[in-house]
Formats: structure tokens, sequence, C-alpha cells
């Protein structure tokens, strides 16, 4: 988009899974906006054909008892397309709800749905490329919205997504700003001004932990003050948190416990110093704990910041000389075999949140089990579109492949080493409660 426009229709659908053709829709919403105002919304359940699982009813809320009376997506539909009219569409990872909605009204023989849309994740990732993440949640948070009542409920995504995008139209972004500053002012006076009024201008502090292990993260912090530790616990995922207290012996755990219950809003540049002292610390020295300290665990902390491709080679080499070091190595590292043993719904629910030319990045010269996994987690009009895309791909430098391959490994295992995913050939064995 050129610019921001003042009268567009935010909207949200939740489904049953990721594919048109074999999921269903069970709730459509939209808010109507008009010179950058709400004027009006519209939500309904939907009743499916089949009755919702447990994993959908759990994420959305939305249970089959709910849906007993809806109407049929046959009958509702018209209602929608009639709310939005021929406005200009805005949702986040829009082309997954206009996939879902074109589909509908082809299988039910009404008008094409063909509205120009805008994707507030590709906007969020194009004005804040400093962001780990851009889930809504994520994006929500990060613009401190704070009276959205439940996601994946269609009418308040809705919401989310209006304001996020009016919160964006005001802000621009930190690189935006960097640019537009240091074209007036300079880099250097630039920099000083974003520091005075951006909350974290390089970055949010601590970020470097976010590859590290509970385990490192203790021997890192051991030595620091009570105080110290208490305010990096404070700044990681608090799943990540948990698990650094839990290897605390009892006193350290409740004086931590306490300080985290009574701590308060530090400095900025006290932040920015305890930040760069631990991320120096973390560079130069051997955090690793003394009893893991043997050859391989070095080689395979080394391996795991390498390139998946170089890593797989290096791999098959030692395996062909020492199988039992293969084996070993492979099982502390996160393989290309690996992810296409993940399970699908985990890269369903990541893959929901790329853009489909990262997508079509990710794929881009690999092998055909790897393209398969990925291809098969995306609805077939979505194929078709990262498929485009990638036929579009003429100069993909060997450092851009390998930037989106190796962030695409990293979040898969990380989630493996936190449990939130499940990877067969690893898991199997693991008793589930």
């Amino acid at each position: 988009i050129i610019d921001f426009p003042d009268n567009y229709c935010a909207i949200d659908i939740e489904t049953t899974g990721y594919s048109p053709e074999w999921n269903e829709i069970i709730e459509l919403a939209a808010v109507r906006v008009e010179n950058k105002k709400v004027v009006d919304t519209y939500s309904s359940l939907i009743k499916p054909d089949n009755p919702v699982d447990s994993y959908t009813e759990e994420l959305t809320g939305i249970t089959n008892g709910m849906l007993v009376n809806a109407p049929s997506i046959q009958n509702e539909l018209p209602n929608f397309l009639k709310f939005v009219g021929d406005n200009l569409i805005l949702g986040h990872n829009v082309s997954f709800d206009v996939n879902f909605i074109y589909d509908n009204c082809n299988r039910y023989g009404f008008k094409a749905f063909s509205n120009d849309f805008v994707d507030n994740l590709r906007i969020s990732r194009k004005l804040h490329p400093e962001l780990e993440h851009h889930r809504l949640q994520d994006i929500v948070e990060y613009y401190n919205i704070e009276n959205i009542k439940n996601f994946h409920r269609a009418l308040d995504d809705s919401f989310s997504v209006m304001q996020c995008f009016e919160k964006a139209r005001e802000e621009g972004g930190l690189e935006t700003a960097r640019n537009i500053l240091t074209k007036a002012y300079g880099s250097e006076k630039a920099e000083d001004m974003l520091k005075k009024s951006v909350k974290y201008p390089d970055g949010k502090p601590f970020d470097y932990l976010s590859d590290a292990n509970a385990e490192r993260i203790k021997v890192l912090i051991d030595e620091e003050s009570d105080a110290v530790k208490s305010l990096v616990l404070s700044q990681i995922e608090p799943k990540k948190a948990a698990k650094v207290i839990n290897l605390m012996d009892v006193d350290d755990k409740k004086k931590i416990v306490l300080r985290l219950a009574k701590i308060k809003p530090v400095a900025p540049e006290v932040l920015a110093e305890i930040d760069r002292s631990l991320h120096e610390k973390l560079l130069t020295q051997n955090t690793e704990n003394s009893q893991n300290m043997d050859g391989r665990g070095v080689l395979a902390q080394i391996l795991k910041r390498m390139n998946p491709s170089v890593e797989k080679s290096i791999i098959n080499t030692l395996s062909e000389q020492d199988p039992e070091l293969g084996e070993d190595l492979r099982k502390r590292l996160f393989t290309e075999e690996d992810v296409i043993g993940s399970d699908d719904r985990f890269i369903q629910n990541y893959l929901h949140d790329m853009e489909d030319r990262d997508i079509a990045v990710l794929i881009y010269g690999k092998n055909d089990a790897f393209r398969e996994k990925i291809l098969s987690n995306v609805s077939k009009n979505r194929r078709r579109v990262i498929l485009d895309e990638e036929s579009m791909i003429h100069h993909l430098t060997k450092s851009d492949s390998e930037k989106m391959t190796s962030s695409f490994y990293s979040v898969l295992r990380r989630a493996w080493e936190n449990g939130d995913l499940r990877v067969s050939g690893r898991d199997e064995g693991e008793v589930y409660v």
C-alpha cells in the first residue's frame, strides 16, 4: 500500500482447520471503518457440517453447543458479503481469510469475492523488523492495546487488527522513524533522539537469550546479584524463566521469586548497561554446565549455529566414520529429518503467520520431502500462491536462503526443547499427561 486508507472493513474468521477445501468456517466478523472511525460491526457464528474438535474448541472457545442453532455458511455468507460490500479489506495474514471466503463463494454459487485487501501482518513486518514475532497478539502487546478480551474470536480479532492498523498509521515504525531522522539530522543525532523517545531502539533487551536453554541462562547469571538475576528473568519468556528458577536451590528460589514479586521499573540506561554486560559475558565466557562439557556437547553447540545444510553435511560425514557419534549428535541437534517428522499442527500454526514470499524462500532449492512437508501444511490455494512466488525467484542469494532456513529450524528447535512440539522419532516412548 502507498498510504494508509481511511475507509475499510477489518475482517476475521474462525475455522476448524487450515484448508479451505477440507475445513469449515465457524465464525465470521467484520468492523466497518469510515474516516478512521468505527461505524458498524458484524458478527455471526456458523454451524459446520462436521463437529468441532477439542483443539479448535480450546483455541477459540467456540463449542459445539454454541453452534447448534447457528446459521449455515450457505445462509449466512450473503449477509457478510452485503456488510462488507466493495470496501477495502483489512486482516491479519488476510490471504487466509480471503481464501476461505473465496472458496465458499465459489462453492455455493455466490459472486466471486474479489475485494482489494491490505495485510496487517505484512505491514507489521515492514514497519517493525525489530520484533521477533508478528502474530496478532504480539503486535497488540507491542502497541499496548489493552481492551481485547478474547484472541481467536472473530469480532475481537477484527477490532484488534483495526486498532493495530490505526496505531501503525500513527507510529510509522522504528525503521521509518530512523530513516527520516537520519536524513534530517544525521545518524548520530538520529540515534540520540531515538534513544530518548523509543523504548528499545537497538532491539529488546536480552533478546540474545532466546536461543539459550534454561541451564545455560542459569550458568550465565549464577554469579550475578539477586537484583540482576530477577531483572533478567523478568525480561525473558516466562516459560523459560520458570525453568531457570526450577534449576536453583531452595533458598535462591525463594529470594528470586520474592524479588520478582516486588520488582520495579528500571532506568533505561541501567537496563541497557546490564544487557550489554551480560551479552559480552555470554560471548567471551564458556557458560556451559561443567557436567556437560564433553567434546560432543561443544561440537553440538557449534553446529547449532551453522546453516542447516552445512550442519547436515558434517553430521553425514561423521556418521560414515563413526555411526554412534553421528547418532548422538543428531539427538543433540535438530535436523532436516526432524522437520519432516514434526507435528503438522505446529507447522500449520507457524506457517499461518509467515508471508507467502518467505515460505517460497524457505522451500527454494530444498529436496522433495522437505518441500512436501511445508506445502502439505498450507491450503491448496495458498500452495499455488507460494509456488507462483517461488517461480518468480531468479536471484536468491545464499545468505538470504540460509537466514530463512536457519530461522525456521531455530523456531522448531526451541519449540521442541520447550516441550511445545512433538517430533516423530525423537518423542517415541514419552508419556504425555
